[in-house]
Parts: structure tokens; sequence; C-alpha cells
């Protein structure tokens, strides 16, 4: 899987058919309806490729001393 995407890089033949909804549904000799899906707007692979850019460079501070709480009896 590519981020929420399943990627096939290989085992199909061209024109193969691909089942991308209603898996978890699917039996051996389980009658289908064929639909075309339509392309995606970008390839998976830009998909997959968060844009990570790396946050801004804050300036760190050291932890402050505290008081010691006063002790209750």
């Amino acid at each position: 899987a590519v981020g929420d995407k399943w990627l096939v890089a290989a085992g199909l033949e061209d024109g193969a058919r691909v089942v991308i909804e209603g898996v978890q549904k699917i039996r051996p000799g389980a009658k289908v309806n064929p639909v075309a899906a339509g392309a995606p707007d970008a390839p998976a692979a830009e998909q997959a490729a968060p844009d990570h850019r790396p946050a801004p460079a804050q300036d760190k501070q050291e932890p402050q001393a505290q008081p010691a709480a006063a002790k209750q009896d």
C-alpha cells in the first residue's frame, strides 16, 4: 500500500481488470458488474509522496526552575 492506496507493481497483463471497490464482498465464482474507473488526477507515486516541509526553526527555551510547592499538613 502507498498511503491509503494500493499499488500493483507486477503480475497483471495489459487490459487486466482489478476490483477496486467492494473487495471485502468478493468470493471465488462471484458475479461482478465491471465498471470502468476514472483515471486519478495524478499518478499514484505523486499522490503518495506528501509535500513534506520542515517546521520553521523555533528558539528552544530551557525549562524555567519552579519554586517548590509549600508543604501542606
